[in-house]
């Protein structure tokens, strides 16, 4: 018998739910069900976005890039700045890039999308909340994001059982998993860790991020 498979765009959701305050039920309402599978091409569809949050997320993406690197990069364009006068234009281009991408994001996108999407500063306590972050309701429109999953899986199979889930391990940009509130609310109410290694969680910038949407190091 074939199963039933229920999918939910979550690039479309309206953006007056996408809070810690609003009832999965309402999350569920949007879903289509299927039976065995969704037609041909339903699931690769690109949606049209608006160009604010296309432009926020080429500016983030690339900040986030840097943000891992720089523990790495930055001693070596140093020792090249030392070394050689083009080392020295290197560095300094280096840090401009670096400095450009930040200022645009501190004064321009963070501040735009935090009133956009009614958010507040990050909490030292509320983890849940913190999830849902302008970035990660902008990830979830940038790749134009659908979850499918099986009726075994879907409420209330999972409400009380606690719930490990995998994912494929990302490639050189670390985007394996994001649109963080979806794993802490479409399939129970639990809070969910995801795991890094536990080096990232002492990167300077990236680490406090990373443990304020829940990370803990992987063992």
């Amino acid at each position: 018998m074939p199963t039933n498979y229920y999918k939910l765009n979550l690039a479309s959701l309206p953006d007056d739910l996408y809070n810690k305050e609003t009832d999965v039920k309402e999350w569920l309402a949007l879903t289509t069900t299927s039976k065995g599978s969704f037609p041909p091409d339903s699931l690769n569809r690109v949606l049209r976005m608006d160009s604010s949050v296309e432009l926020e997320r080429i500016i983030g993406i690339s900040l986030w890039m840097v943000g891992n690197v720089l523990p790495f990069v930055l001693p070596l364009f140093i020792l090249a700045s030392i070394l050689s006068s083009t080392g020295l234009v290197l560095l300094k281009a280096f840090l401009t890039y670096v400095a450009v991408l930040a200022s645009l994001n501190k004064f321009i996108f963070a501040p735009m999308f935090m009133k956009r999407y009614k958010r507040k500063q990050l909490s030292n306590t509320d983890i849940k909340d913190n999830q849902y972050l302008h970035t990660e309701r902008n990830n979830q429109k940038y790749n134009s994001l659908q979850f499918v999953w099986p009726e075994s899986v879907n409420r209330p199979a999972l409400n009380d059982k606690p719930v490990i889930f995998t994912a494929i391990p990302h490639g050189a940009v670390p985007l394996g998993i994001t649109c963080y509130p979806v794993w802490s609310k479409l399939f129970n109410d639990k809070l969910c860790h995801w795991t890094c290694a536990p080096v990232v969680l002492k990167l300077p910038i990236v680490s406090s991020f990373m443990k304020h949407m829940g990370y803990i190091p992987a063992k």
